[in-house]
């Protein structure tokens, strides 16, 4: 999180969409992150990115992001914290219980679409299995 508030440029390892959480590579490129993957979360892509070309990632902790969720969230769910789910880069509401990683990438703050806004505040909680 060293660029404290200001979106950072990486070179993309492969198509990423806006909203993912990406995680850095041993290339130094960035993919999108699953929880699965022995995490080194960079941020959340700003804009979708071909591979190979330049994305912008916003990264700093306390402030709104916006998010892709694997399905959208209702208004119900805003303040629920939000999960990494296995698929590529997405947040949902369901709290994981597979084996792997339960990262909580921070709170939702806007529903309605499969990209809504997530206050940033990312953390592994626990490890299942």
């Amino acid at each position: 999180f060293a660029n404290r508030g200001m979106p950072q440029a990486y070179t993309a390892a492969s198509a990423i969409s806006q909203g993912q959480l990406l995680t850095l590579n041993a290339s130094g490129e960035v993919a999108p992150a699953n929880r699965s993957d022995e995490l080194q979360l960079v941020g959340v892509a700003r804009a979708d990115a071909s591979a190979g070309a330049s994305v912008l990632v916003d990264s700093a902790p306390g402030n709104a992001y916006t998010c892709k969720f694997d399905v959208a969230p209702s208004s119900s769910d805003i303040g629920s914290r939000c999960f990494l789910t296995s698929a590529a880069g997405e947040l949902t509401i369901t709290p994981p219980t597979t084996s792997g990683r339960v990262f909580v990438a921070g709170t939702l703050t806007t529903s309605g679409s499969t990209l809504s806004k997530v206050l940033y505040t990312p953390r592994q909680i626990v490890t299942i299995g």
